[in-house]
């Protein structure tokens, strides 16, 4: 819980965003990540549970990142004892290199199941013969992992380079004397990805509108009916922008036109719009509604 963490509230352009100290190598470099990612993740935490210590450490985020990227896991720290399978397993789980690394969690228990050649020469130290009892203890914890890990695999989006998007870069200026505001609370991305809506403040004027950007136009558009608009959030099929003004919780449609209000909402302070078409109020704005 105490491990150097990048968050939402410290991003920029180009930034990555995890817990250091679990993140692979790829991931830690900016790199596009797949399923693999997860294996390096499951790795570290075989690892813990096996050493009762991190696999990488450091006092801040660069240190932790940096010991992710150059060291080697302290393979002398596990049990002397250690079975040859589960030794195997740790060692394709935390391969720097991601083709090296297992490709799917469920070839965990494959590699579990595996026999080796008497001659060949166990990958950890080991001072006595290795024990089968170990890994009875351990197989409840680690076929758990396993499975919720296999369940994570199986729900990710497959990577495809015909389908693939890639990263997206962009910059979003205000108008000549006008502010963005920099709260993350003033810029959502519609679902569908395709558009960014934002809060800008009129200099001139001491009041703010909603502006949307298509990630296909190099140009936004205010929203004319959105004046005094904060804290915007996206309908589920992207077509519709909700927001609060003047104690009023409304919504407009992402291509322009009149808002409408939905409810009084004084002291807004966000909201979400779920797929079943109901808008939910933050707590603390619900409890003055």
């Amino acid at each position: 819980m105490n491990s150097p963490t990048l968050t939402a509230h410290a991003t920029q352009m180009g930034m990555v965003i995890g817990t250091a100290a679990y993140m692979a190598p790829e991931q830690a470099r900016g790199k596009p990540v797949d399923r693999r990612a997860d294996i390096w993740a499951f790795g570290v935490v075989l690892y813990e549970m096996l050493t009762g210590r991190r696999a990488f450490e450091g006092d801040d985020v660069s240190i932790t990142l940096a010991s992710v990227l150059k060291d080697d896991s302290k393979w002398d720290a596990l049990p002397t004892d250690l079975p040859r399978p589960l030794a195997r397993l740790l060692r394709r789980c935390l391969e720097k290199d991601s083709k090296r690394r297992l490709s799917a969690i469920g070839d965990a228990r494959l590699e579990l199941d595996e026999q080796e050649p008497a001659s060949v020469t166990s990958p950890m130290p080991t001072s006595t013969r290795p024990s089968s009892s170990v890994l009875s203890r351990l197989w409840p914890a680690v076929v758990g992992i396993v499975i919720t890990a296999a369940a994570a695999a199986a729900l990710w989006p497959s990577a495809s380079p015909s389908t693939s998007t890639g990263l997206a870069r962009l910059a979003i200026l205000p108008p000549p004397g006008d502010r963005l505001y920099p709260d993350s609370t003033g810029v959502a991305v519609s679902p569908d990805g395709t558009m960014v809506a934002f809060v800008v403040g009129s200099v001139a004027r001491s009041e703010s509108a909603l502006w949307v950007r298509s990630l296909a136009s190099m140009s936004a558009r205010r929203l004319d009916d959105s004046d005094g608009a904060a804290m915007p959030f996206w309908s589920p099929d992207s077509r519709r922008i909700g927001f609060f003004t003047n104690n009023k919780l409304k919504t407009i449609a992402a291509s322009g036109g009149r808002a409408e209000t939905l409810a009084d909402a004084p002291g807004g302070r966000g909201a979400t719009w779920s797929r079943s078409n109901v808008t939910q109020l933050d707590p603390d704005t619900a409890q003055n509604v």
